[in-house]
């Protein structure tokens, strides 16, 4: 395993799990045992599966359909859902370590796999500039979102002056999960050896959109019972994509 393969892999809970190639048989994939708390592997699904789910709900039509049908139901799933997703995304983003000294402790963060991928002697100088190249722009993009204050001050720590004066806003934060996602396949693809973690990332949000549309689906069928019109349709979408590391 490598340095900063130690920080990728591990364990996710409830239900993700993170994975790698089975050295008796390459064509199938075994679960990678916990390794200190939870690797950025499951973390790292779990912030694409949120963000599938956000994506979906955030569309205008599914939007006015929960507010105007469903105020509070809607409300408490679609903040709990940003919330979640917000709060795991902003701790995979902070600093490499905290403390000083002594007190110094690591931080299961980007940042950390960052700096273990540049001191590891198994990769080429080629893949450490490319990572990189391709940190500097995440970092870069959550700066300019102004990610890093909205963490620090409305997030995990409640500024007193700011929270009475009014709740500051971040920026779009689109490019920013593009460039976390763009990051990860490629370190991710230097660990593992080849290319899945693209489709992987896809097939979590293409999941987050199906539990976005299940969720919707629900609504519509109650709403008709409601009104004495009961819906023929299946209450669950239907999944008719290939679902990437099943386990």
């Amino acid at each position: 395993m490598t340095d900063f393969g130690e920080v990728l892999t591990g364990f996710v809970i409830p239900e993700l799990s993170s994975y790698e190639p089975d050295p008796a048989s390459p064509d199938q994939l075994r679960k990678v045992k916990p390794l200190g708390n939870n690797g950025l592997n499951g973390r790292i699904y779990t912030v694409a599966y949120l963000w599938g789910i956000l994506r979906a709900v955030r569309l205008s039509r599914f939007w006015i359909f929960g507010l105007r049908n469903f105020p509070e139901l809607f409300n408490t799933f679609a903040s709990t859902t940003k919330t979640t997703w917000l709060t795991e995304f902003l701790r995979i983003m902070d600093r490499s370590s905290t403390g000083k000294g002594r007190q110094s402790r690591e931080n299961l963060t980007v940042a950390l796999c960052h700096e273990r991928f540049q001191s590891d002697a198994s990769l080429t100088a080629q893949q450490r500039t490319e990572e990189s190249r391709l940190f500097t722009l995440l970092d870069s993009a959550y700066s300019a979102a102004d990610l890093r204050d909205f963490r620090n001050r409305h997030m995990f720590h409640i500024d007193h002056v700011e929270a009475l004066t009014g709740i500051s806003q971040s920026k779009d934060v689109g490019p920013v999960m593009d460039k976390l996602f763009g990051w990860y396949a490629f370190v991710a693809s230097c660990h593992f050896g080849d290319d899945r973690m693209a489709p992987w990332l896809a097939d979590a949000q293409a999941r987050g959109k199906l539990a976005a549309r299940e969720f919707r689906r629900m609504l519509v069928t109650y709403l008709r019972v409601q009104v004495g019109k009961p819906s023929r349709r299946r209450p669950v979408a239907k999944w008719s994509g290939k679902l990437a590391l099943r386990s």
